[in-house]
């Protein structure tokens, strides 16, 4: 009896011994029930919380697929509007080098008017003061005819007393030759009248000498006069053979008509260069505004691209920490 006592008072212990066990057993089950299932409430949350991120993923998936798309579109018009600037930068360097050759014919016809016209005004001048010595020369020619009017009558005067002279020396000659014959009748006879005085004579000589010399001396003027006169005319006929003539006159009307055409060529130019300038402005401030635009998608797409890495870092990290505390 006092065995089965003993070997009851042993399992009896040994009951209460596995009892306690049982019950510290059954604590940490409870424990742990308590912990999965905080542990399964927080990996519901996570799941949930991992398919509103992978919503979120996929959303961002398609709004970077559409900015890839907007950014290809961008790009391709990007290129096209490149490509037309650099079109349009061409065509306006080629409309610059144009114009440029438009300006320098235009500087040259001008330079060919303004001596044209700066010579016509100097052959209107020349003419101007032409027609005055013409003017003054007609006068003088008048003066010079009236004058040699005068020096063909003294002419007609010293022709006159100069028959009368040979004729009164032909008479004293005969008149001396038959006073000198003594066969002569009229010898002897009594000469009427009587002999001037020879002062007399010498004075009328000399006056007429003088008066001879005058006269000669006025025509030999008036000649050099004449002459003068002559190689005048001669020098302006000359100078008139040698002015501007219609066809000249033609062809300055012809070089204006290609001036006024040329400016206005230049005008229409300068206007398509504005034109072409103000577009090209308009597609440099849209390219700007493109690349704007890229740089601000790639800033998107980068911060989106490191949220997402930052998101499946924390997902990947509690992971591990609820499968590290299962």
């Amino acid at each position: 009896i006092r065995q089965l006592k003993e070997e009851l008072m042993m399992k009896e212990k040994k009951f209460q011994d596995e009892a306690g066990g049982h019950k510290v057993a059954k604590d940490k089950l409870a424990k742990v029930r308590r912990i999965v299932n905080e542990r399964t409430n927080v990996l519901d949350d996570v799941n949930r919380r991992c398919e509103n991120i992978s919503q979120h993923i996929k959303q961002l998936v398609k709004i970077i697929n559409l900015c890839d798309k907007e950014l290809s579109e961008q790009q391709q018009q990007f290129l096209s509007v490149s490509n037309e600037r650099d079109l349009l930068g061409t065509q306006l360097i080629r409309c610059n080098d144009e114009l440029a050759l438009l300006y320098e014919k235009v500087r040259m016809q001008k330079e060919t008017i303004n001596r044209g016209e700066a010579g016509y005004r100097a052959r209107q001048e020349d003419l101007r003061l032409l027609r005055l010595k013409i003017e003054e020369i007609k006068r003088q020619a008048n003066i010079a005819d009236e004058r040699a009017q005068d020096v063909r009558q003294l002419q007609e005067d010293i022709r006159q007393l100069t028959y009368d002279l040979m004729v009164q020396t032909s008479k004293v000659q005969a008149l001396t030759e038959e006073a000198e014959n003594p066969k002569s009748a009229l010898r002897w006879e009594k000469v009427e009248g009587r002999d001037p005085d020879p002062e007399e004579l010498n004075r009328k000589i000399t006056r007429l000498q003088r008066r001879l010399i005058t006269k000669s001396e006025e025509c030999v003027e008036v000649d050099m006069e004449l002459q003068e006169k002559q190689r005048l005319v001669t020098e302006l006929q000359n100078i008139l053979a040698r002015q501007p003539g219609p066809a000249v006159v033609q062809k300055l009307n012809v070089c204006q008509k290609d001036l006024q055409r040329t400016c206005f060529v230049m005008k229409q130019k300068a206007s398509e260069l504005n034109m072409a300038a103000t577009h090209f402005a308009e597609l440099k401030y849209e390219a700007a505004r493109l690349r704007r635009e890229v740089q601000e998608t790639k800033r998107k797409y980068y911060e989106m691209r490191m949220s997402n890495d930052e998101l499946s870092r924390n997902m990947g990290n509690r992971q591990h920490v609820v499968t590290k505390s299962n």
